[in-house]
């Protein structure tokens, strides 16, 4: 029996990302003309064909980004294989926005590429579409992942490069003690968003981004996220209290959103789950008697 292939088109965005859209396509065939009022960044997933933009004709390969600048034409002029892509529209005032913290000269940047298998990039967005569509997404973490795309982007496929002026020290001093703060916190309802973050001690995100990276070694909000751990290691090592009765509490204390969220962390930096982090300090059997006590006395209550 022959399975025909389904076409699946979704629009989508985080709202948090304003000027940012994103249309993700499966298994198409369709031949796309279409003119575009933003910049149009396309990360192809997989399949192969032709298409026509700046009057020529190039190729479409898997695994490389088609870039495209507000005020064309694009045509898909052949598809040998179905197609599988994720195209961002950022609106141009987003870009160029960008563009000046980046250092970069003009209103608008110009794409001196239409297409780029650079590395680095693929990586970049990738990381910021996973990003934008995990559901413990955090403000800051997909903040930082669009910063650190578009300068991939001006970086590898702009016609000026971006600044790489050093930041100053002091200034990436104090945004780590307001992450230390923030991670001192337990349930922050608001957390500052990259932009508030950067102002608050003089940078633009990017440079705090790029600066951070450099002196640290990690960009902020990967930085936060270690805070986090390395505290939920801590209150799980110390055993259960009448505060934290339960691996759920620990996760809240440590600035998670919930137990899930800390444990897709964990498994990250140390390659365990919570539970399995508490059986070797030889204290998960403690975390699961008063957890189990919380809840046998909770049910009592409503009873």
């Amino acid at each position: 029996m022959r399975v025909e292939h389904v076409e699946h088109i979704e629009f989508w965005k985080a709202d948090d990302l304003e000027g940012v859209r994103v249309l993700s396509v499966a298994r198409s065939r369709h031949l796309w003309t279409l003119f575009h009022e933003s910049y149009a960044l396309t990360l192809a997933r997989g399949g192969s064909g032709r298409w026509r933009y700046r009057r020529r004709e190039r190729e479409i390969q898997p695994r490389s980004m088609m870039l495209i600048e507000p005020g064309n034409v694009h045509v898909t002029t052949a598809v040998t294989t179905h197609a599988d892509f994720d195209t961002l529209f950022v609106d141009a005032s987003v870009v160029a926005k960008a563009a000046e913290n980046c250092g970069l000269p003009g209103a608008f940047p110009h794409l001196s590429r239409a297409d780029s298998g650079a590395q680095p990039l693929l990586r970049a967005f990738t990381h910021l579409l996973q990003t934008m569509r995990d559901p413990h997404g955090e403000r800051l973490e997909r903040a930082e992942a669009f910063e650190r795309a578009l300068y991939g982007l001006f970086q590898h496929a702009g016609e000026v490069s971006p600044s790489t002026q050093p930041v100053g020290r002091a200034k990436l001093l104090r945004a780590r003690d307001l992450l230390h703060d923030m991670s001192s916190v337990q349930n922050v309802a608001a957390p500052p968003s990259m932009a508030e973050l950067a102002g608050s001690v003089g940078l633009s995100a990017i440079q705090l981004i790029r600066g951070f990276k450099e002196l640290y070694g990690l960009p902020p909000y990967q930085y936060l996220v270690r805070l986090r751990v390395a505290r939920a290691l801590r209150l799980i090592e110390r055993g259960p209290s009448r505060e934290l009765r339960s691996l759920t509490d620990v996760a809240l204390e440590a600035g998670f959103c919930d137990l899930a969220h800390m444990d897709k962390h964990l498994r990250r930096m140390i390659r365990m789950s919570p539970s399995t982090f508490a059986a070797s300090m030889n204290v998960k059997r403690r975390w699961m008697q008063t957890s189990r006590r919380a809840v046998v006395g909770e049910t009592r209550s409503r009873t």
